[in-house]
C-alpha cells in the first residue's frame, strides 16, 4: 500500500558571517578575540538569524538535530548565551540552534585556513548540482535525513566571497577563494535546517517492480506523484529506475522524497517494504 506523506527532513545550510572590524590577512587580531568577539562578528554579520537554544557539543563535536557534525577545533569549549564557540588555529567556529536547524560558523582569520572540514559521523553525503548536499543514513542507497544548502561565505566588509563544497563519503569540505585583496575575518558557515517539509512516496512491491523492470515503468509512476514533484520524477527516470531494480534485487522497495527547498527535486532511497 502506498503512503505519501509530509516529512520532517533535516536540512543542513552554512550561513555567512562578516566581521566587526576589517583588517587585512597579516594584521590580524584573532589571537586576541574573546568568545564573546565571535559571536558579536556572527550576529552582527548574520542579524537577521536568531538563535531557539544551544547545541550540544563536547570536544570537536557539535550534535543537533540527530546529526553529529566534529571539525578541527582545538577541543576548547565556551558558552555564550545560546552560542557555543570551538577554538581552532587560524579559524575559529560558532554553533546555534536556529530556526528550523543548526549553523555551525567558521570565522576565518587566516588565508592558509581558507579550507574547513566537517566530518558527519554514520553519514553519506551526496553533492547535487544545485550544490546542496543530501545526508543520508549508511551509503548512497540510504534515506535522506538532512539536506545542507549551497556554500556561503562573506568577508570582514560584507562582501560575498566565492565558495564550494566537495564531499568524500561523510566528510564535508568547505573552500573560500581567499587573497591578498580579502578583508579579514571572512566567515563561511555550513547550516542545518529543520524541519524541512516535502512530500515523501513509498512504493510498494508491486509499484517498485513495475517502476524497475516494466517498459515505462518509470514514467508510469508519475501518475502517482502529485504536481509539481511528477515533473522532477519524470526528469531522473534513470536515476530512479536503477534504484527500483536495486530495491526490488535485494527484497525492499523504493522510497522517494521530494526537496521543496530544491524546486521539488527527487531523492530515491531503498527502504522496508510496507506493503
Amino acid at each position: 500500500m502506498k503512503r505519501m506523506a509530509l516529512t520532517t527532513m533535516v536540512v543542513l545550510s552554512f550561513a555567512a558571517a562578516g566581521a566587526l572590524t576589517p583588517t587585512p590577512a597579516s594584521a590580524d587580531t584573532a589571537d586576541d578575540r574573546s568568545p564573546n568577539d565571535l559571536v558579536r562578528i556572527v550576529k552582527k554579520s548574520d542579524p537577521g538569524t536568531r538563535t531557539v537554544g544551544r547545541v550540544s557539543a563536547s570536544g570537536s563535536t557539535v550534535r543537533a538535530g540527530g546529526v553529529e557534525v566534529t571539525m578541527p577545533a582545538r577541543g576548547d569549549v565556551a558558552v555564550v548565551g545560546d552560542d557555543t564557540v570551538m577554538s581552532g588555529n587560524g579559524v575559529d567556529y560558532v554553533s546555534r540552534r536556529v530556526d528550523r536547524g543548526f549553523q555551525v560558523v567558521a570565522v576565518i582569520s587566516d588565508a592558509s585556513q581558507s579550507r574547513q572540514t566537517y566530518r558527519f559521523k554514520g553519514k553519506y553525503l551526496e553533492l547535487t548540482d544545485t550544490g546542496s548536499v543530501i545526508v543520508r543514513t549508511g551509503g548512497p542507497t540510504g534515506e535522506p535525513v538532512a539536506v545542507i544548502d549551497p556554500a556561503w561565505a562573506v568577508d570582514a566588509h560584507g562582501a560575498r566571497v566565492a565558495s564550494r563544497f566537495k564531499v568524500d563519503g561523510d566528510v564535508l569540505s568547505q573552500t573560500t577563494d581567499v587573497d591578498g585583496a580579502t578583508a579579514f575575518p571572512v566567515v563561511a558557515d555550513p547550516r542545518v535546517r529543520w524541519p524541512w517539509y516535502g512530500i515523501s512516496v513509498d512504493f510498494n512491491r508491486s509499484e517498485t517492480y513495475t517502476i524497475g523492470f516494466a517498459t515505462n515503468g518509470c514514467a508510469a509512476g508519475v501518475a502517482l506523484i502529485p504536481h509539481p514533484a511528477g515533473r522532477a520524477f519524470a526528469a531522473a527516470c534513470s536515476v530512479i529506475s536503477l534504484m527500483a531494480r536495486t530495491a526490488r534485487e535485494n527484497g525492499k522497495c523504493l522510497s522517494v522524497k521530494f526537496i521543496a527547498a530544491t524546486g521539488y527535486g527527487p531523492v530515491p532511497w531503498i527502504s522496508k517494504c510496507y506493503a
